[in-house]
């Protein structure tokens, strides 16, 4: 017995251990959030109308273009 009780005893630990790293990383990205969420959904909005789908993979390929080429050096 005395086994599962101490299993049960690290269950409740980590859960409330992750809730409260949980709540934690919710108030810390609150409050140094650069923007509100409707002004970065906007911003997010206005990059990618206009784009079509073949322009955007261009775009992919050559980032990962050039990351390989930063990561070779």
């Amino acid at each position: 017995m005395a086994k599962s009780e101490h299993e049960g005893s690290g269950l409740g630990s980590f859960l409330v251990g992750l809730v409260l790293g949980t709540l934690a990383g919710i108030i810390a990205a609150l409050w140094y959030a650069p923007q509100s969420g409707k002004a970065t959904r906007d911003e997010l909005q206005q990059r990618v109308e206009g784009e079509s789908i073949s322009q955007s993979m261009e775009e992919g390929k050559a980032e990962a273009r050039r990351f390989r080429q930063n990561m070779s050096r």
